[in-house]
């Protein structure tokens, strides 16, 4: 591995908890909120679609700011981009739970994206600073337990949340968790990038980065394997409570605990990869997950179809959707070591890509789950399995040398 700047962060539970911490800025941000929308349109007397818009342009701050934050760290180094952008994402989230009417609380959610995508993209580029091979497998295991466990029990936490302490103190919660990130940030993440590791040459070395990381047909298969593989777990996670109150008609204590369950095999997937990537090699785990992945959307698939009109028993279809959804932190781990393997200089960039794709697969697949005006069960099942076939793919087709990629077995 490349020398580290001394005041690099110890790769242990500090950064492991820190850097998880970072990277649930997405689902909670987005997941806490989902609940309040109804009262956030009678309470600042706004439509459902500006509501909605809140939303979007959260997302599309969270695409976006990946794009500037990372490419930013390679040149000057992670720690300063990171507080900054942390201490404004803090002041955003609280200047939202203020906003007067939807117009500031629309351009706060916004800021709050740009800037809260920082610490998810640099996060990923320290990870790969620090370490490499099996133990930034490991680390990404972790955090892809975090990112499997944290869009599950986010909504649910904050439709709790909301019966108690309005959207308002959603977002006040939102500020302290905001505070918190930062400074832990400050506290356990020191500068992991040196200076000699640092891209020079301005606009001209940023542009050699970004066409570098383009080129690698390995990082480009590895990047969509993980990106369609979160595909397939964002179009349960987006539709589920449709499926599951709407369709199956559950309450909202039934609801929790069916994605409890979820979430619950979703830590046992993500805790069975940190204990076999000592022993399995990577490319045969991500294999292994994205194949369990196509298996079980596919069974899915038949299953809805195979009922036609009516609705599968409910205890089937949440055995399938557990067995689909589960294999993503193994995914997740896998591919992103896999992808940045070649990237120790330009990490940042190389987040970025990785990142802004997860954010836009994210934007695409609400709208496709609801193509037909509401959402339906066969629509999610397609969706599901096409994402998977196509991470499969990406995998296969794209990567085919990355069997060899020194290091990683």
């Amino acid at each position: 591995m490349a020398s580290l700047h001394p005041s690099a962060p110890k790769y242990g539970p500090a950064l492991i908890g820190t850097l998880g911490l970072l990277s649930m800025v997405g689902p909670l941000a987005t997941d806490m909120y989902l609940p309040g929308f109804p009262q956030v349109a009678e309470h600042l007397h706004a439509s459902s679609g500006a509501v909605q818009l809140t939303l979007s342009l959260f997302m599309v701050g969270m695409g976006l700011g990946q794009l500037v934050w990372g490419p930013l760290s390679d040149i000057v180094g992670r720690r300063g981009p990171l507080v900054a952008a942390g201490a404004v994402f803090a002041v955003a989230s609280l200047l939202a739970a203020l906003a007067p009417d939807i117009t500031w609380l629309t351009v706060w959610r916004f800021v709050q994206g740009f800037t809260g995508s920082a610490g998810v993209v640099i996060g990923r580029a320290i990870a790969r600073d620090v370490s490499g091979g099996v133990e930034l497998a490991r680390l990404f295991g972790f955090i892809g337990i975090v990112n499997g466990l944290a869009p599950v029990l986010a909504p649910v936490l904050g439709g709790l949340l909301i019966g108690l302490i309005g959207w308002r103190g959603v977002l006040l919660v939102l500020t302290g968790i905001a505070a918190l990130m930062l400074v832990a940030s400050v506290l356990v993440l020191g500068e992991s990038l040196p200076g000699e590791r640092r891209l020079v040459g301005g606009m001209r070395a940023l542009a050699r980065s970004t066409a570098t990381v383009l080129r690698d047909r390995s990082f480009l298969g590895f990047t969509l394997s993980q990106v369609f593989g979160f595909g397939v777990l964002f179009t349960w996670i987006s539709s589920s409570s449709v499926v599951l109150q709407l369709l199956y008609g559950l309450d909202s204590t039934r609801f929790a605990l069916c994605m409890a369950v979820f979430a619950v095999c979703t830590l046992v997937a993500g805790s069975l990869n940190t204990r076999l990537v000592r022993r399995v090699a990577m490319w045969r785990l991500l294999i292994g997950g994205l194949l369990i992945d196509v298996v079980m959307a596919g069974a899915l698939l038949v299953v809805v179809l195979a009922w036609g009109g009516t609705l599968p028993p409910l205890w089937l279809l949440l055995v399938l959707a557990c067995l689909v959804g589960a294999p993503f932190p193994l995914i997740m781990a896998n591919s992103m070591t896999l992808g940045l393997a070649r990237h120790g200089r330009g990490a940042g960039m190389a987040s970025a890509v990785m990142g802004a794709l997860q954010y836009g697969m994210a934007a695409l697949v609400s709208p496709i789950v609801t193509i037909t005006g509401s959402v339906s069960l066969t629509t999610v099942a397609v969706t599901m399995a096409v994402c998977a076939l196509l991470a499969a793919l990406s995998a296969l087709v794209c990567a085919p040398e990355s069997r060899s990629i020194a290091g990683l077995r």
